[in-house]
């Protein structure tokens, strides 16, 4: 089935005068109302709008361009952490390098660069516990960053997708 919605509506086809009582009627009447409304989960949005607005900081103050591969692994990450783990603050380290930061105090804080390489850098801080490493990121979140953020952010339960 197909629908066009024009920008404004004519006044014909309002709610308030659809009348129809048929299953069909109701149920179009549903999924007309779904599409009009405002997406539910916009974290999507806000990942890219954080990415975006730290490479326009970089370009303004820098004059820095970050590399496409960088960008897309970028958010190819933050697309794939749970919806439990905060959102990072994000920085333009280089042309080729972005850096994810989750500070949740003076002795809990994880920090990660995302290259336009497989290698995704990590350096966390637990107490007086550093640690710090590379890891491969191909399709899901690395073993290893599982385990940080968990650390991190201990009432959430971070698994695999």
């Amino acid at each position: 089935m197909s629908c066009v919605v024009a920008e404004r509506m004519p006044a014909y086809c309002t709610t308030t005068e659809d009348r129809s009582l048929s299953v069909a009627g109701s149920t179009l009447r549903r999924s007309l109302e779904a599409a009009k409304a405002p997406p539910i989960d916009d974290r999507g949005d806000e990942l890219y709008l954080r990415v975006a607005a730290a490479l326009e900081k970089a370009h303004q103050q820098e004059n820095l361009l970050i590399r496409p591969d960088t960008f897309g692994r970028a958010l190819e990450f933050l697309y794939r952490l749970p919806r439990e783990i905060p959102l990072p603050d994000v920085v333009v380290e280089s042309e080729n390098e972005i850096g994810l930061d989750w500070d949740e105090g003076r002795d809990r804080v994880l920090s990660l660069t995302i290259r336009d390489t497989p290698a995704v850098g990590f350096a966390a801080l637990f107490g007086a516990e550093p640690v710090h490493g590379r890891v491969l990121f191909a399709d899901e979140i690395p073993d290893t960053l599982r385990y940080l953020f968990a650390k991190l952010y201990p009432a959430t339960r971070f698994r695999r997708r």
